[in-house]
């Protein structure tokens, strides 16, 4: 059913941005979702860099270093009794990290320049 309804909408758009669903980002349905992509070149966009190294034209997500030396800034506040954990509200990311994979942006016929701020992952 979900291959049936990705094709029907990878016919009609010039790209799809996958979220976090544990459907789609099945381990089988994301390799026939990238099949799918570029078949009717699409450009897949993803929540992770791992997904762009299987296949996926790239991704936005966070500075996972950034958001750790975060962590620890609250913690050393919490440790140094200036502020209390639950004073903490959640926070977006400080930092994103872009991830392009540029042998599928070549099969899809997309180019970026280099001088783009992203992790370019080349073909092999």
């Amino acid at each position: 059913r979900a291959a049936a309804v990705m094709e029907d909408v990878l016919g009609r758009v010039d790209a799809f941005w996958l979220l976090w669903d544990r459907v789609i980002a099945d381990p089988a349905n994301f390799r026939r979702l990238v099949e799918l992509c570029l078949k009717n070149r699409v450009a897949l966009i993803a929540p992770a860099t791992t997904f762009v190294e299987a296949g996926a034209l790239l991704s936005v997500g966070a500075n996972y270093r950034a958001a750790g030396k975060r962590a620890g800034e609250m913690a050393r506040l919490v440790v140094e009794r200036k502020a209390r954990a639950g004073e903490f509200r959640a926070e977006a990311p400080r930092e994103t990290v872009l991830t392009i994979n540029l042998q599928v942006a070549g099969r899809l016929g997309i180019t970026f320049p280099r001088t783009l701020r992203a992790e370019f992952l080349s073909p092999p």
